[in-house]
């Protein structure tokens, strides 16, 4: 299965009958989730995230994705489809997906400020120390890039919050990203984007060189492909 990497935005969501569709195909699990948060917001996001991984599924030829079951540290996972591996993130109004037949793990964040005491707390010192050597706007980008990436590893490796973020290292090599972590020797490779001011990161064994934008819904008049490349 070719590693697919997506971006979509909620906004859709608003219209009330787009909304009453995409919640009819969802799972019970899914919409009794909805059913717990207060805001349009979380529902939409929610909702999204559950419909563009419906979307990849169906572009891969396979059924939807069900209710989920989890792992021992939380992990997502499909128990009707072993041999699928899936990434949910969301930010903003914006949705992220990653699928594939091998493990990943995928972040998106919009636009917000740079926390550098949470850099400075909880990052390696190495990647500190690199933020630090940054200005202005060049480490609030640089920040956020390097928060989704990390944050991309730990989905990947599903520890969740038992595995501390100044564990492992994630710094810039040649054109992108390089991981260190001496418990951990598989093949991780890191990719990072930009889409509409969001950045998203995937840590996968078999990523995508590139990030499409898509519809929530495969029929919408609006549907359309673009694909960046990695940053």
């Amino acid at each position: 299965m070719e590693t697919r990497l997506v971006l979509a935005s909620v906004e859709a969501l608003g219209d009330p009958a787009l909304f009453a569709r995409g919640l009819s195909t969802v799972s019970e699990q899914r919409r009794e989730k909805l059913a717990r948060f207060r805001s349009e917001e979380a529902w939409r996001l929610s909702l999204g995230a559950a419909l563009l991984l419906d979307r990849l599924l169906a572009d891969a030829g396979l059924p939807p994705a069900g209710p989920f079951a989890f792992g021992e540290q939380g992990k997502p996972y499909l128990p009707g489809l072993p041999d699928v591996h899936f990434s949910l993130s969301h930010s903003g109004t914006r949705v992220l997906c990653a699928l594939s037949d091998a493990e990943l793990g995928c972040d998106v964040e919009c636009p917000r400020r740079a926390d550098l005491a949470l850099a400075r707390r909880f990052f390696h010192p190495d990647e500190t120390k690199w933020l630090f050597s940054l200005s202005g706007r060049e480490q609030e980008a640089a920040f956020l890039r390097l928060w989704t990436l990390k944050e991309s590893y730990v989905k990947a490796v599903g520890l969740g919050l038992s595995l501390p973020l100044d564990a492992f290292r994630i710094l810039p090599e040649g054109e992108g990203f390089a991981l260190t972590r001496q418990e951990d020797a598989r093949p991780w490779a890191l990719r990072s984007f930009t889409a509409e001011d969001c950045f998203c990161a995937i840590c996968a064994l078999n990523p995508p060189e590139t990030l499409e934008r898509l519809p929530l819904f495969s029929d919408s008049p609006a549907s359309f492909i673009e694909k960046g490349n990695p940053i």
